[in-house]
């Protein structure tokens, strides 16, 4: 619900919004959204996984010129939106942009309260920083444009929780044009617990089978993909032993031998996930 009241409060016109989740019962009510977004939004459900309710929603998105991904736990400072379309209004090598992430709670392992993101977004200046060139945008926020974008879509062989999805369609996405990140565009990524950041064995597969796939695709380089493979494991193993939640680290290490059992065998794929309970 924060990102609803975030983007009814945003300082340039929304057309549309789409809320895609796996079942009605996901979704908020009519009379839960803002009144004044309430006309505007559209709730489909059916398709479980972030590629897919990505990819529904965008089949019921109508022709627009810019399309804006948000995850449900993004806060937004009022004028993100208004920042996004007005650069790459007035820079037309732009694919994509991606904000600025004040502060990401998917990082730093524990979940960002509702006062948190409001107090970082109301103390937020902008600075004399400049937009910047980048490899990839972060898929809780990004601003792409449509023309350039056409029928791509989101892997869906990475499944449920589907780690890298974003890398790997704006990765796709840069090939047609420039990729920024806007300092101005500022955001709060709350990491909320829940989905695929609980699932901790079936995220410890994901951490090897995606990368692979990812590598098998080209969207990634051999170097990127040896930075996925040492960090995942070691990463793992380290905060079983220290850190708050090391009972969940020593499932994705489950995980992780899981995937390196499948490779040896010759039959990784992301969608081996789908038989870990």
């Amino acid at each position: 619900m924060d990102l609803f009241r975030d983007l009814s409060r945003q300082t340039t016109r929304i057309d549309q919004i789409v809320l895609s989740t796996p079942t009605p019962e996901d979704a908020p009510s009519s009379e839960q959204l803002p009144e004044s977004i309430r006309g505007i939004v559209r709730l489909i459900s059916g398709t479980r996984g972030a590629s897919a309710q990505r990819n529904a929603g965008l089949a019921f998105l109508e022709r627009t010129d810019y399309t804006a991904f948000f995850d449900d736990d993004a806060r937004l400072h009022p004028r993100y939106l208004e920042c996004g379309q007005s650069f790459l209004d007035t820079h037309p090598d732009a694919a994509g942009v991606t904000g600025r992430v004040i502060r990401d709670g998917a990082a730093l392992g524990r979940e960002l309260t509702t006062a948190e993101s409001e107090s970082l977004l109301e103390k937020f200046v902008p600075g004399v920083d400049l937009p910047v060139r980048v490899s990839s945008l972060y898929g809780c926020n990004c601003l792409v444009r449509v023309a350039w974008a056409g029928n791509l879509r989101f892997d869906e062989e990475l499944p449920l929780y589907s780690w890298l999805e974003d890398l790997d369609y704006s990765r796709r996405l840069g090939r047609l044009g420039a990729l920024y990140r806007l300092p101005d565009a500022a955001m709060v990524h709350r990491g909320a617990s829940s989905g695929g950041r609980t699932a901790h064995r079936r995220f410890g597969y994901s951490q090897i089978a995606n990368a692979l796939h990812l590598r098998k695709n080209g969207s990634i380089s051999r170097f990127e993909l040896t930075v996925f493979l040492l960090k995942g494991l070691p990463n793992n193993i380290a905060r079983s032993v220290v850190g708050p939640d090391r009972a969940g680290h020593r499932r994705r290490i489950a995980g992780n031998v899981l995937a390196l059992r499948d490779l040896t065998a010759g039959k990784l794929h992301p969608a081996g996930i789908l038989t870990i309970r």
